[in-house]
């Protein structure tokens, strides 16, 4: 049996106009295409996909659309957990989060790195933690859901491709049961990793500060501690392997990175791909 998508979402349209994405380690072409379609009818506008092997890359990711934004409205939605042991720890996946900077509305899941970056900086302190049945029965109170509706939004394999409903509910503004919590009290912090590699380059981004990279290269805490800094990419001799500080993060905060000047670091150095502990 179906589920239809209720009559009430062509009001839930918002005159504001939101910029909106979804970080996701499911994009292939049939997911994108679901919720791309799902978050156009709700939103008004179709979302930039991007894709994210592990939650630790969804936190970079997560970051550097930040920062692309300046903070204009956006709605994100990052759907990002670990595969396997901590992953299986709940009935149904991850629980979901909403944390609000600014004009910035995101949604994430919980388990694992997805918010580590967002509570490192300090660009929010709290996380609304969203019980999904509690939410889809006030949805049900209002006549916002069907009971039919409810029951398989709590229950799908693809929560986050319902999310949107209940997110459009948080970001007009309007009532249902939410918890808050410390961002310190559920997310971890970042561990020294490579995080991303950057295409065709070979950049490799990793999860270091470059204000943090002079102490930990003197204490040689991190693989290839020997290779020298510099302060960005023109300023390294062409042809010689380098760390420099990046242009991925936001702020003050911008990420160190491994790279070649004419070259491709990751080629290079076999040991520094995605997700490789540094």
């Amino acid at each position: 049996m179906g589920h239809s998508v209720p009559q009430q979402s062509i009001k839930w349209r918002t005159t504001m106009n939101y910029g909106t994405a979804v970080i996701s380690d499911c994009y292939c072409r049939n997911a994108a295409g679901r919720q791309s379609a799902r978050i156009e009818a709700i939103f008004g506008n179709g979302p930039k996909i991007i894709g994210a092997r592990s939650d630790l890359e969804a936190s970079g990711q997560l970051i550097d659309y930040l920062d692309a934004r300046l903070g204009a409205p956006s709605v994100v939605f990052v759907n990002v957990a670990p595969r396997g042991g901590s992953g299986t720890k709940h009935k149904n996946g991850s629980p979901f989060g909403h944390v609000r900077i600014g004009n910035t509305h995101i949604f994430s899941t919980l388990d694992g790195f997805a918010l580590s970056f967002v509570k490192k900086f300090e660009l929010a302190t709290t996380v609304d933690v969203i019980d999904l049945p509690s939410a889809t029965a006030w949805g049900v109170k209002t006549s916002r859901l069907s009971e039919s509706e409810a029951d398989w939004i709590s229950t799908t394999q693809f929560r986050s491709f319902e999310l949107p409903r209940i997110a459009k509910w948080i970001v007009d503004d309007e009532y249902y049961p939410l918890e808050q919590k410390l961002l310190a009290s559920i997310v971890p912090d970042p561990v020294p990793a490579v995080w991303y590699v950057d295409h065709p380059f070979g950049n490799v981004k990793t999860t270091i500060l470059g204000t943090e990279l002079p102490a930990l290269r003197a204490e040689k805490r991190i693989r290839h501690h020997d290779l020298p800094q510099y302060d960005r990419l023109s300023d390294a001799p062409v042809g010689e392997p380098a760390w420099v500080t990046g242009s991925s993060g936001i702020g003050p905060w911008r990420f160190a990175e491994v790279v070649i000047r004419g070259g491709n670091a990751a080629s290079r150095f076999r040991d520094l791909q995605i997700g490789a502990l540094l």
